[in-house]
């Protein structure tokens, strides 16, 4: 890097070593989503570090592992994902059609048409946590009624 970023290039090392060693596992960095997974571990790792280095009185590492975060966060944040609104939208047709064909609605058979193959999410970058608190939060909606 001609900008001599140091914290920068470090980061970027660390995270094409990541996936390098990732690819000689059963379960390769193949989609974003994937991608986006290591990004926010390695985040939470710094920020766990941090923390450490906090509690050790290491200011020096802690500002190391600050600005390698901020760094990893500023990747993370460049990966595309399904907005919540689509996957709102998702959610609600696959409840109306699991309704229609008088099927029991939990949070799973929802999930389960949302993200199955030919589902509205098939393919998508779409966090799995975020549809499954969407469908929860829908389904219980539901259930008060």
């Amino acid at each position: 890097m001609r900008a001599k970023d140091k914290v920068r290039l470090d980061v970027l090392r660390g995270i094409i070593s990541e996936v390098n060693n990732a690819a000689k596992t059963p379960k390769p960095i193949e989609t974003d989503l994937s991608l986006l997974d290591l990004l926010r571990k390695r985040a939470s790792n710094l920020e766990a570090s941090g923390k450490e280095y906090a509690a050790a009185d290491r200011q020096d590492l802690l500002a190391k592992a600050e600005e390698e975060r901020k760094v990893v966060e500023e990747y993370a944040a460049q990966v595309e994902t399904v907005s919540e609104d689509a996957i709102r939208a998702a959610v609600e047709s696959a409840i109306a059609e699991l309704k229609a064909a008088s099927e029991k609605l939990a949070i799973g058979s929802v999930m389960k048409k949302v993200l199955a193959a030919g589902g509205a999410l098939d393919g998508k970058p779409a966090s799995k946590t975020a549809v499954a608190k969407i469908a929860g939060e829908m389904v219980k909606a539901l259930e008060q009624k």
